[in-house]
């Protein structure tokens, strides 16, 4: 996994507009070794270039997204995948059958818009990535999960509120959201879902070995290192669950569950003086 970290730590910078699905498919040898990234970068590419048959080059940015979306979602007809399954968040096979979770499909939406000339960010949202055209008040906010939708501010403030309760809702954490992110935390954010459906699917070992790609893009995420500790934990590794908790306290002192976490701590250190 060495070679593979090291080039999904290099392209999770997103310096050029295919390197957030390299780093994706790069994660996806954890099923397939031998997974010919070169092969479905290419198959990007000409999913691009079908996208812009009959467009000038002169094509404004409202044509080019009524262009992907109809590539996509019409003619393509990708569809969401919404309950938890490993196959939907590697990239090669959302390329192959056309069925993928909301992180993979709003990394496949980015990857082709930004190849067909759109200037394309991503927005975090909770349980989905949003995708946004433009900048400030001019700015356009699109759904992949919904056949990339347009959204105006009544509609996020509605999904806000179906997303975290009318009681955590609000007009600041929206506007916090607002901000955008980096191509960096886009790919941590598809890592995360294949991480999470490979542990709900039992494929533990698998899900260890994107936990640790995640810490390569993301080495002070306290979330990221409280889930490798729940892995560990799994397979009897308590010492490193142990360190991973602790860390996960370090970078997280006020965390709501830091109670909890400490007494599975003690509890781990108790076995680990029992088994040596």
């Amino acid at each position: 996994m060495a070679v593979q970290k090291a080039y999904i730590k290099a392209l999770s910078a997103g310096r050029e507009p295919l390197d957030l699905a390299r780093g994706a498919l790069w994660a996806a040898k954890v099923e397939m070794p031998e997974l010919p990234v070169t092969d479905y970068i290419e198959r990007i590419a000409a999913l691009a270039e079908r996208g812009l048959q009959g467009l000038s080059a002169t094509a404004p940015l409202g044509d080019r997204v009524f262009a992907l979306n109809a590539l996509l979602f019409d003619d393509l007809a990708f569809k969401l995948v919404s309950e938890p399954e490993p196959e939907a968040c590697l990239l090669d096979r959302v390329i192959d059958e056309r069925r993928a979770r909301p992180a993979a499909l709003a990394m496949l939406y980015l990857s082709v818009g930004r190849l067909m000339g759109l200037p394309l960010k991503g927005f975090p949202f909770p349980g989905r990535l949003l995708i946004g055209i433009g900048e400030g008040d001019e700015g356009l906010l699109m759904d992949p999960v919904s056949g990339g939708v347009l959204l105006s501010r009544d509609d996020l403030e509605l999904m806000l509120t179906y997303s975290v309760g009318p009681e955590q809702a609000s007009g600041a954490m929206l506007d916090r959201l607002l901000q955008g992110s980096g191509d960096r935390y886009l790919l941590a954010r598809v890592l995360t879902e294949l991480q999470r459906d490979y542990a709900h699917a039992g494929a533990l070992e698998k899900a260890l070995e994107i936990s640790d790609c995640l810490l390569v893009i993301r080495p002070r995420s306290a979330s990221a290192h409280r889930e490798r500790a729940r892995l560990f934990e799994r397979l009897d590794c308590h010492h490193a669950a142990h360190a991973d908790y602790l860390r996960y306290l370090e970078l997280a002192p006020k965390a709501v569950d830091g109670e909890k976490i400490a007494a599975r701590m003690a509890r781990l250190g108790r076995l680990g003086v029992t088994l040596h």
